[in-house]
């Protein structure tokens, strides 16, 4: 249309649909050289203390969600170590998958557990299949093809929050939500939480020196 008949395009629909196909192809690459570095060992490799009771505030206010409330409840100084930037990307992950999903609520909470300090990013939507929830973490699996290609996924968010998860000694597992969704549940770590905290809990009464 728009080259045989350019008079008649609908050119700013045709820009708009170029920005989003940009976009997503500019995201693609992105996770794709995350994968990259995860197959040479190259994620995580700069650890330092991370408050992630600050990171998960900020992934929720940053998070589109019309119609779909985020909660959270993380105590403040909650923390733990390793590369600020792979955390924030699996998080964020887990995030836009449940918020995808989601019906009207996603629910953050993070808590202390034995092993450490465990994080779960819950939804209330139509939830994943026991023998399903081990299979999504392959790389390109998409369980529901065109609700994927409608949401502009690739299928490689959640491999590569495995993949950041264990470059971090912590694990993803996904399980039920209590209301039949899905909840995502991250255990990191109890050394590095334990570290992390005491740094932060420093940093905060003394202040950082420059």
């Amino acid at each position: 249309m728009g080259l045989s008949h350019p008079d008649r395009a609908p050119w700013p629909q045709i820009a708009r649909r170029a920005v989003r196909q940009s976009q997503r192809l500019e995201h693609l690459i992105a996770e794709l050289l995350v994968l990259a570095k995860a197959d040479a060992q190259q994620l995580a490799a700069r650890r330092q203390p991370v408050d992630l009771a600050a990171l998960l505030a900020g992934l929720r206010d940053a998070t589109p969600a019309p119609g779909i409330s985020i909660d959270l409840s993380v105590p403040p100084g909650t923390a733990t170590a390793g590369n600020q930037e792979d955390l924030s990307r699996m998080f964020r992950n887990l995030l836009d998958n449940a918020v995808r999903y989601a019906r009207h609520q996603v629910l953050i909470t993070a808590a202390d557990g034995p092993d450490g300090v465990v994080v779960e990013i819950a939804d209330d939507g139509p939830g994943i299949p026991a023998e399903e929830r081990e299979r999504v973490f392959g790389r390109f699996v998409r369980l529901d093809a065109s609700r994927e290609q409608a949401s502009g996924s690739a299928g490689l968010g959640l491999a590569i929050a495995r993949e950041i998860a264990a470059a971090h000694g912590a694990a993803i597992v996904l399980t039920e939500a209590p209301g039949g969704g899905t909840r995502a549940v991250v255990t990191l770590g109890s050394t590095a939480c334990a570290a992390a905290e005491t740094t932060l809990r420093s940093e905060l009464r003394f202040g950082t020196n420059e």
